[in-house]
C-alpha cells in the first residue's frame, strides 16, 4: 500500500488544513495517508484534531485511508514524552521523536554550542533513544537518529546493533524519513535484516512539500516492497 505516514497539518505547525493533505494524497495517488501533528502536554488543540480527522476519515472511506498519530518529542534522556497521556488512546499511533538531545541535567543541548563535548552529547543521545524504544506510549521512532546529523556525529556499528535488539524486543516500528534521508544506510540495512517493522514517512508541512517528496516516497516503497512495512 504506498503511503506516507508523516504529515503536518495547520494543527500544529504546517500550512494547510487536513483535509487539503488528504486531496494532495489522493492526487498524487497514495492510498494510505497519516495526519500526524507536534503535540505537548498542554496542547489545547487536540480534541479538535481527533474530531476533525474523525469526521475525514467517514468522509473519505473507500477513497484512501487515513490514519492519524501525534508526534511527541523527548524531554529527558529516561525517553519521557511532551504528551498528556489521555490522548494516547484517541489516535492510531504516536510518534516518539528527539528534536533536541535532552542532556543529563534536564536541559537540552544546543548545536551553536561551540563547548559542547561530542561524546557527553553521543552519550545522552544514545540514553534517551533507548528511553523511546522503552517507552510504552511510543509506537513509531520518528526520524532515527537524523539529531546527530546536526551535530556532525556519526552513527557507531556498535550503537545500531544495539538499537536494533533493543527495537526487536520492544516491537517498536522504525520511520525511513525521506526528508532527512535516515535511518543511514548502515543502519537501515540492519533493521532490514532483523525484519524490524518500518514505516515510511515524508515529514511534509505542506502540499507542496508532499508534492515534492512523492518521488522519494515512490523509491523508498519500491525499495523496501519486500520488506516488514507498516
Amino acid at each position: 500500500m504506498l503511503s506516507d505516514l508523516h504529515n503536518h497539518s495547520l494543527f500544529s505547525d504546517g500550512i494547510n488544513t487536513c483535509e487539503e493533505l488528504i486531496e494532495q494524497a489522493i492526487a498524487l495517488g497514495l492510498q494510505r495517508v497519516g495526519l500526524v501533528d507536534h503535540v505537548w502536554r498542554r496542547s489545547e488543540w487536540v480534541p479538535s484534531f481527533i474530531d476533525s480527522t474523525n469526521r475525514l476519515k467517514e468522509k473519505y472511506e473507500g477513497v484512501i485511508q487515513i490514519v492519524t498519530g501525534l508526534e511527541a518529542k523527548a524531554l529527558t534522556c529516561a525517553g519521557e514524552l511532551d504528551l498528556n497521556d489521555k490522548w494516547r488512546e484517541k489516535v492510531d499511533y504516536i510518534l516518539g521523536s528527539i528534536h533536541r538531545i535532552p542532556s543529563g541535567s534536564n536541559q537540552f543541548y544546543s548545536k551553536h554550542d561551540q563547548s559542547l563535548d561530542k561524546s557527553k552529547v553521543y552519550e545522552d543521545w544514545l540514553s534517551t533513544i533507548q528511553g523511546l524504544l522503552r517507552n510504552d506510549m511510543v509506537d513509531i521512532v520518528a526520524h532515527p537518529a537524523a539529531e546527530l546529523i546536526q551535530y556532525k556525529i556519526p552513527l557507531e556499528e556498535e550503537t545500531i546493533k544495539l538499537l536494533c535488539h533493543l527495537g526487536k524486543l520492544s516491537g517498536k516500528v522504525f520511520e525511513v524519513n525521506v526528508k532527512y534521508k535516515v535511518p543511514i544506510q548502515a543502519f537501515l540495512n540492519q533493521l532490514i535484516v532483523q525484519n524490524i517493522p518500518l514505516s515510511i514517512g515524508s515529514d511534509s508541512h505542506s502540499t507542496a512539500q508532499q508534492k515534492l517528496r512523492l518521488g522519494d516516497i515512490i523509491a523508498t516503497h519500491q525499495s523496501l516492497a519486500l520488506c516488514n512495512l507498516i
